[in-house]
């Protein structure tokens, strides 16, 4: 009788982590999206982000205990629901999309949008006289490369309304939670891990709240990854294009992700010694035509976006502690930058160094170890050492969370949220001033997580990091 009750009281404990936690995340995110101004109200963002990130964690404990575990139709069908609700308001958080339509939006006009700022262009259409006006930094000439480009290019030929791209890259970011769900399969890894991407805050916010292109650049690289785990089948293939094709399709892809940002060249050593040394050209052959592919229609002014690109890592600033550190010790933004972009340097060699190589033939654990914990890591210390940490400079981390699911970057997925304070003042007064204690209190959850797993209780690593056969 006893087992009985036990046993009843086990069931409904899953259930409710199966059914009903799922379905109170889902309210916390509808409460979110009746908001008529989430810049008003960000510290109920906050709030709510944290609660759904509990959630989340109770949901992984539980997982890990072996005592439940939700299928991947749910997981994406939560997914899909939550981002339904952000798709149709406006992006609040941020303004970055008008840049995205307008480049669009120029390039259906037939006009290359790195010859000009937009400041400089006068405007060739009612929609684009409407957009103009709503651009930030119009004095500058776009910055995102010719991937984001030929994104931009698609969702102009759909419409100019912002929910248009924001579907389009919400569709995109679903598209991800698939590949996620199908290389946690591929390393026996549990489906549910993905919800630490799929249903995290930041990436509902940014990609289907706000409309950030890294949706895009996730999703191609994403595609490369699941390419070359051969993730994918190939059987449609003749014979000899079975391994050679798939191979340089995965380089193709990881150019297109690069050319969206540039932040996934980063990750360049660490995908090359994935792949056998037999097919390395493949891979490298794949990486240079889809990369000329995508530079040669904007080729002629692409000096342009280097430009404000150049201006970006010289003057830009914004939540970035190390660098509000070095600066607070009297140094210039001069030298603080180039003190970090050595350090930074630095630890890329050490990770890149430290990687392994060639993967292919290892087990599906070997890979998991040595890969994906060598892009967490490299997430980590991009958004230590960068002197701007915009809040969705975070979605690479998000992305490889289901994979190494860090402490440390885990809270960091949360509290890079904080940077949004800013927002406060600047809705009711529309000044932009920075607060230095949201600063603090981004990596002060972090720093403490860390500090109280390896140093007081001298736990060791959740993935191994060393030389394969030390």
């Amino acid at each position: 009788m006893i087992k009985t009750k036990n046993a009843d009281i086990i069931d409904t404990r899953n259930r409710f982590i199966i059914y009903g936690i799922p379905f109170f995340i889902i309210c916390l995110y509808a409460m979110l999206a009746a908001q008529s101004n989430l810049r008003f109200s960000v510290p109920l963002l906050i709030f709510i982000s944290a609660a759904i990130w509990i959630l989340l964690a109770v949901i992984q404990y539980n997982e890990d205990r072996n005592t439940c575990s939700l299928s991947p139709w749910l997981i994406l069908g939560v997914a899909a629901i939550i981002r339904v609700m952000f798709v149709f308001r406006p992006p609040e958080l941020s303004d970055d999309i008008y840049r995205y339509i307008w480049d669009g939006l120029q390039m259906v006009f037939g006009n290359n949008p790195y010859q000009l700022a937009p400041a400089h262009v006068l405007p060739q259409s009612q929609v684009a006289a409407e957009i103009l006006p709503l651009v930030n930094h119009p004095d500058l000439v776009t910055i995102y490369p010719p991937g984001a480009q030929v994104v931009f290019l698609m969702a102009a030929l759909l419409g100019h309304q912002t929910w248009v791209l924001k579907g389009l890259l919400s569709l995109m970011d679903l598209l991800s939670c698939v590949m996620i769900i199908r290389l946690l399969k591929q390393f026996d890894l549990k489906t549910s891990r993905s919800i630490l991407y799929a249903w995290h805050p930041l990436t509902v916010l940014e990609i289907s709240g706000s409309g950030h292109i890294d949706a895009a650049g996730i999703f191609f690289f994403f595609l490369s990854l699941s390419i070359a785990f051969n993730t994918i089948s190939s059987s449609s293939f003749p014979d000899r294009m079975k391994k050679n094709l798939p191979v340089i399709l995965s380089g193709l892809f990881y150019a297109w992700s690069c050319l969206i940002k540039l932040f996934p060249v980063l990750f360049f050593p660490i995908l090359l010694k994935s792949v056998s040394r037999q097919y390395r050209h493949l891979f490298l052959a794949g990486v240079l035509s889809g990369g000329l592919l995508l530079c040669l229609p904007f080729f002629g002014h692409l000096t342009h976006m280097a430009e404000t690109l150049f201006l970006y890592t010289r003057h830009w600033a914004f939540s970035g502690l190390s660098y509000v550190s070095l600066t607070h010790l009297h140094l210039s933004g001069d030298l603080s930058r180039t003190i970090l972009g050595t350090l930074f340097l630095a630890a890329l060699s050490v990770i890149w160094l430290r990687t392994p190589g060639s993967f292919f033939g290892r087990s599906s654990a070997e890979v998991t170890n040595f890969s994906f914990y060598s892009l967490y890591l490299i997430n980590l210390a991009f958004l230590f050492f960068t002197p701007t940490l915009h809040p969705w400079y975070a979605l690479y981390l998000i992305s490889v969370l289901p994979f190494v699911p860090g402490l440390t970057g885990a809270i960091l997925s949360w509290s890079v949220l904080l940077a949004y304070a800013v927002l406060i003042p600047y809705a009711l007064t529309g000044e932009w001033s920075e607060n230095a204690l949201s600063t603090v209190l981004i990596w002060l959850g972090p720093f403490s997580a860390f500090f109280v797993k390896h140093l007081i209780f001298r736990l060791k690593p959740i993935l191994p990091f060393k030389r394969y056969g030390q």
